[in-house]
């Protein structure tokens, strides 16, 4: 979350239930500490929070804790909303995390946000992991309820790469890119965990829509992927390849399929990390998303 400059912050909060819920909000700021909130959800509502109104300028995670199940997202708009990004937000901390989307060049920024929730300090390291298997790693200490802001263009520049981020105590963490001057951006959460198979089912390779399928491979020995591309009227190819270790691998979709609407099943014979880019309007515009999981074949 930002609330500097020309950026806007939104927390959303739904509230399924036939009752008043009591809901607890904890911003943790970069460097201007922990501001809390109380609000009274009405029953079968939705709930807006404006992070600008309690914390302008402000690097800001936040932790929610409701006495009845609500659902939470995080919108975030900059250009003086001419663009943006939303994730839905985390269940639950953890000591791992990974994300398989991750470029630096071509004037794009990446940011990789950590939360720690808990009253004492987490001890982070964060491999990053490139396409011919380079390894880099950094290590910090995330002081109890804050945020830590890593810029990845200034630890690696001009690189495709995917992250693991281990840490002492269960964190968050999200990745959030940038590129065009700000003219657009995406965000999302990574995954606590690789698995044996992901689906996408939205994609598009005409009309100047470029689409990137991120694979990561975070062991010691490579993986055999298998990618099935489900075009409109129920037709199907694939293709087959292999992840190096600790690395990541970039698919131009476009490049494989020519243009069309197309859905995604990507199945590993180990588990990997996957996620699916898409821009478009000379990379005016664009979107990421994490796929969905699907367990061993």
């Amino acid at each position: 979350g930002n609330t500097g400059g020309d950026c806007d912050e939104w927390v959303l909060v739904q509230s399924p239930n036939d009752a008043e819920a009591r809901l607890s909000v904890q911003f943790q700021t970069q460097d201007q500490g922990v501001v809390d909130r109380v609000y009274t959800l009405a029953p079968r509502s939705r709930f807006t929070i404006h992070v600008d109104d309690i914390l302008p300028d402000a690097q800001v995670s936040t932790y929610l804790e409701c006495d009845l199940p609500v659902v939470v997202e995080r919108a975030q708009y900059l250009n003086y909303m001419n663009s943006g990004h939303c994730s839905i937000g985390a269940r639950s901390p953890s000591t791992t995390w990974y994300l398989a989307e991750g470029y630096t060049g071509g004037g794009f920024e990446e940011w990789l946000l950590v939360q720690n929730p808990h009253d004492g300090a987490a001890r982070v390291e964060i491999t990053f992991m490139e396409l011919d298997g380079t390894n880099t790693r950094m290590g910090f200490d995330v002081p109890g309820r804050s945020r830590y802001t890593v810029p990845v263009h200034d630890v690696l520049p001009d690189a495709q790469v995917s992250a693991m981020v281990t840490s002492s105590r269960p964190v968050i963490s999200e990745r959030a890119m940038y590129w065009n001057g700000r003219s657009d951006g995406h965000a999302t959460l990574g995954t606590p965990t690789p698995e044996y198979s992901w689906f996408f089912a939205e994609g598009y390779t005409a009309g100047g829509y470029e689409e990137w399928l991120l694979i990561q491979n975070p062991w010691d020995s490579k993986a055999a992927v298998t990618v099935e591309f489900m075009l409109p009227g129920g037709s199907s190819q694939g293709i087959d390849l292999e992840v190096a270790p600790r690395s990541r691998f970039s698919l131009n979709v476009g490049g494989i399929i020519g243009e069309t609407e197309v859905s995604l099943r990507v199945t590993s014979s180990l588990p990997v990390v996957s996620e699916r880019a898409m821009y478009w309007r000379d990379r005016y515009g664009g979107h990421c998303s994490i796929g969905a999981m699907g367990g061993p074949e």
